[in-house]
């Protein structure tokens, strides 16, 4: 018995590091951890895309009513007439309206969609407003 619990205290008191299995099951356990969390943030990134775009269809449908609401009768017939597409200016941050961009040099892009579903539905996002006023913004083809 006296043996056994020197045994045991000579174990015990021995002063050493991590073995090469439990440094082993620790990276497996953090790879596995990984494994799992990647396409979590996958899909949470899509979703944030996702926002980002209907986002910039929001501005561009507020953008387009105010200006059908505050416009003269010659600016509601050009926005009746066609499609119009929306642009931003990296600089300032605001948003324009516009049948051709207002100015590639000056930082206005015109906006793309990021989203997966998104960019099946078209290139660019599209803005037509109706005689009754309704402004409608789809992801569309040039």
């Amino acid at each position: 018995m006296k043996k056994l619990k020197e045994k045991l205290s000579a174990k015990l008191s021995k002063k050493g590091g991590f073995t090469l299995v439990e440094m082993l099951i620790v990276v497996a356990i953090i790879a596995i951890l990984i494994a799992v969390s990647i396409p979590m943030m996958n899909n949470n990134l899509e979703k944030a895309k996702h926002g980002v775009d209907e986002a910039n269809k929001r501005s561009a449908v507020g953008l387009a009513s105010t200006l059908y609401l505050a416009g003269s009768d010659q600016e509601r017939t050009d926005l009746e007439a066609g499609s119009y597409k929306y642009f931003v200016n990296n600089n300032t941050h605001q948003g324009q309206l516009a049948k051709t961009n207002p100015g590639a040099s000056d930082g206005w892009v015109e906006i793309a969609p990021q989203c997966a579903a998104c960019k099946a539905e078209g290139s660019g996002l599209s803005i037509v407003a109706d005689t009754n006023g309704a402004v409608t913004a789809k992801w569309a083809n040039p």
